[in-house]
């Protein structure tokens, strides 16, 4: 179904780890949803909730353990409930995609602004999977130490070590 092919794409790319991280696999779902509405083609706003529905299907089963995929769909669908047109639907996916990628991006600066206080120079600091607030730390490389306890599966922690190596972390790794 030629209709589903970016949805399944980027589903692939979630289960692939590919896109990896709670954050980015949530936004990923958002823009996903809303690149499907906004390409949608019919003019039945029922036939749209449906496929919308099976496009959300697509994402979840992409990532069934992950925290954020659901509440990325969910938030999503929640605000297409009350639209009646297909162009109210469409609307209300793109806006309510665009405002959970903005509130999560919000969020996690305001997790890196809040943990960046806690950690003095010299500080060791672990991370489990990926730490997307620790990369983007205001006090990023100032003396801080990294250490990755999760290296598997396919080299997640390694990614993160990686990261947080590039914003001036020293860092350790065990699996």
């Amino acid at each position: 179904m030629d209709e589903f092919r970016h949805v399944e794409e980027v589903a692939g790319r979630i289960a692939s780890m590919e896109i990896r991280g709670a954050a980015k696999i949530a936004q990923s779902a958002a823009l996903a949803l809303k690149r499907f509405a906004m390409e949608y083609s019919g003019r039945d706003a029922e036939d749209f909730r449906k496929k919308l529905e099976k496009a959300a299907e697509i994402l979840l089963s992409s990532r069934p353990t992950a925290v954020s995929l659901p509440n990325a769909v969910s938030h999503v669908l929640m605000h297409a409930s009350d639209a009646e047109s297909v162009e109210e639907l469409r609307e209300a996916v793109a806006r309510a995609a665009d405002e959970f990628v903005r509130r999560s991006e919000r969020a996690i600066a305001e997790i890196g602004r809040i943990g960046a206080r806690r950690i003095s120079s010299g500080d060791v600091v672990m991370t489990h999977c990926n730490s997307r607030a620790a990369h983007r730390s205001p006090q990023a490389g100032q003396g801080h130490r990294g250490y990755s306890h999760r290296v598997p599966p396919q080299g997640a922690g390694l990614h993160n070590l990686t990261l947080l190596s590039r914003a001036g972390h020293r860092c350790n790794a065990d699996s």
